[in-house]
């Protein structure tokens, strides 16, 4: 034990001295200018790689240690290695470039000052030269002499290194939430397109969350998260991402999924009940190396969270962010919101305005949360603007600091409380939103607005038709939360000329609407009571009351798209049975915004907004 701990000083002593010397090789007194490795000693000296161990001194017939040769190699490479890991000796000259060597698994389980044989030191070459795509050397001895010729002959040969790349992720809006499904890596040389492949690279998701204690109910303190994404293409691109023939972007994609939570910018709080934005980084590697246009050898080291230069959501950029503040009754309300407008020219009163009311996990202060958090962005595309004609439709998607269902400002559920009307505490201050944002857009067609949202945001859409059922032209409340209870006679009697389309699903286990119970295997699954026959059984709650409701008033235009489930319809995505992925009941919404709500009216089969751009006051 003593002597391996006395040679482990021995080595730390001769190399500390690495770390000095000269890079003139003449005043090498123990180089001789005729000998085998002169010159190599003078070029890689001159270049920084190599130094001395001492002032005059190169140390020729001395032994090589990993550190030594994990410190010349990433100099060869350029690499900037100024951080120690753990377990390593910060002596102020290796243990930056040993774990550096560590991590790109070039030196193995090798210790710092572990001295190496002539086929340890011809495995580490081999490894090195493998990640920089060139041809690997050997040695036939261990001195620092015979590593030195290798090292020129690598150091000399055509290769390019690159370091600190910056990257952009790309973020998309799915039917269950938002995704990272892209990393776009700026290497700023040209590249040969017909080297970049998919196969060639690694991404590993670094997601900064804080964890959750159940016991005590409590988050614990932010950690990161690491986990490889499966990476599924790889091409060279521009600086949206988009692929081209030629250029010096790649953008590296990865599967995205329902369950590939590794590729979610988002984290649900349990204490507030809010989705947020995470500290998310990307360790994006090579496993082979590319090739420039010129065809030289091109590798890189891992990207880190020093190279995010940003993301990109798409569609959700294209919207615009504002905040509007009410006061009155002696409160003072400020609400968020995202708008998006078809044309900045429209003419006056030309454009219909599409409100999306989110649902309670959409709240806070970051408005793109709410239109990202279920794809409310679809609504800006073709697939529902298309519906609308030439002028398209605008979009205000309000967003309110806590939950539209809110008693009294302090984040507590209306319906957890004995309460005999279930008007919001935001209800005056959405209004004046409303109000402010039709004020300021004349281009706004104020006989076609009209006003949706999903749960708590289809409650919210209910409190606002029989508060100001004049306002709207049309309603469309997705598994909406308005009790039956705080829903009058006569609220009914005042919307039943409104056109309503409402949707839900049988087995919503968040917002009830037939019989059943939780599954406690599964949060995500909830199992319908069924009766003698085999039918599930209805709850005269909600949507089913609602529409009951308005039926038996003589409502003529109101329509309810009653799904038995929430499923992909998109064929992406499977469940393990190897049927369409089941999402949880409650998600109908889904339907909505994929504008997959269709019902046959007037003999013709009309989708959920090809009905909604027809409504007018």
């Amino acid at each position: 034990m003593k002597r391996g701990i006395l040679r482990s000083l021995i080595a730390l002593s001769v190399t500390l001295v690495l770390c000095v010397g000269t890079a003139n090789a003449a005043a090498f007194q123990d180089v001789p200018e005729d000998s085998a490795y002169a010159e190599a000693v003078a070029q890689l000296s001159q270049r920084g790689i190599v130094k001395g161990v001492g002032a005059e001194s190169f140390g020729p017939e001395r032994s090589v240690t990993a550190a030594e040769l994990a410190t010349f190699l990433a100099r060869t490479a350029g690499v900037d290695a100024a951080t120690a890991a753990e377990g390593l000796v910060d002596d102020g000259w290796s243990a930056g470039s040993m774990a550096w060597a560590k991590t790109a698994g070039l030196v193995g389980e090798k210790n710092q000052y572990d001295v190496l044989t002539a086929k340890e030191i011809n495995e580490i070459l081999g490894r090195f030269c493998a990640m920089v795509g060139v041809k690997a050397p050997e040695v036939t001895g261990a001195t620092r002499a015979d590593l030195v010729v290798a090292l020129n002959t690598i150091a000399s040969g055509s290769f390019q290194r690159l370091n600190s790349v910056k990257y952009t992720t790309v973020t998309t809006a799915e039917d269950w939430g938002p995704a990272i499904g892209k990393v776009i890596l700026d290497l700023g040389v040209e590249l040969d397109p017909a080297s970049v492949t998919a196969e060639k690279f690694s991404a590993v998701s670094v997601r900064t969350v804080p964890g959750f204690d159940f016991a005590t109910m409590k988050p614990t303190a932010p950690a990161p998260q690491p986990a490889q994404r499966t990476v599924t293409a790889a091409y060279v691109c521009d600086e949206d991402g988009n692929q081209t023939e030629a250029g010096t972007r790649v953008a590296v994609e990865m599967k995205i999924g329902p369950d590939e939570t590794a590729g979610s910018p988002f984290n649900y709080d349990f204490v507030s009940g809010l989705n947020s934005f995470v500290d998310t980084s990307y360790v994006v590697s090579l496993t082979a190396p590319l090739s420039t246009k010129a065809g030289v050898p091109l590798s890189m080291e891992p990207t880190d969270a020093k190279g995010a230069a940003g993301n990109v959501t798409l569609l959700a950029d294209d919207f615009t962010e504002g905040t509007h503040t009410w006061t009155g009754d002696g409160k003072e309300i400020t609400l968020g919101y995202a708008s998006w407008l078809p044309h900045e020219d429209a003419e006056k009163g030309s454009t219909p305005l599409i409100i999306w009311l989110h649902g309670a996990g959409e709240g806070g202060a970051d408005p793109t949360i709410s239109i990202i958090g279920n794809k409310v962005v679809n609504l800006a595309t073709n697939d529902i603007q298309k519906h609308f004609g030439d002028t398209g439709a605008a979009i205000l998607a309000p967003q309110t600091p806590t939950m539209w269902m809110d008693l009294d400002g302090t984040a507590t559920y209306r319906n957890t409380e004995n309460t005999d009307t279930g008007r919001s505490y935001y209800t005056d201050a959405l209004k004046s939103l409303i109000d402010a944002y039709l004020a300021d857009h004349p281009e706004i067609d104020t006989d076609r607005i009209y006003v949706g949202g999903c749960s708590n945001g289809g409650y919210m859409t209910v409190n606002m038709i029989v508060e100001y059922p004049d306002l709207f032209a049309a309603a469309y409340p997705v598994c909406e939360a308005y009790d039956a209870a705080w829903l009058t006679d006569e609220m009914v009697e005042s919307i039943k000329d409104l056109p309503i389309w409402l949707t839900a699903a049988k087995n919503d286990g968040t917002v009830v609407i037939f019989e059943g119970e939780g599954d406690p295997a599964n949060y995500m699954v909830y199992n319908l009571k069924l009766d003698e026959d085999g039918n599930p059984i209805p709850k005269a709650n909600f949507s089913n009351d609602l529409y009951d409701r308005l039926v038996a008033s003589g409502a003529e235009n109101v329509h309810y798209s009653l799904f038995d489930d929430v499923h992909d319809t998109t064929g992406l995505y499977k469940g393990a049975d190897g049927k369409p992925y089941q999402y949880m009941g409650h998600w109908s919404w889904i339907y909505t915004l994929n504008d997959e709500c269709v019902e046959t009216i007037d003999g013709q089969e009309t989708t959920i907004f090809q009905w909604l751009s027809q409504q007018s006051k």
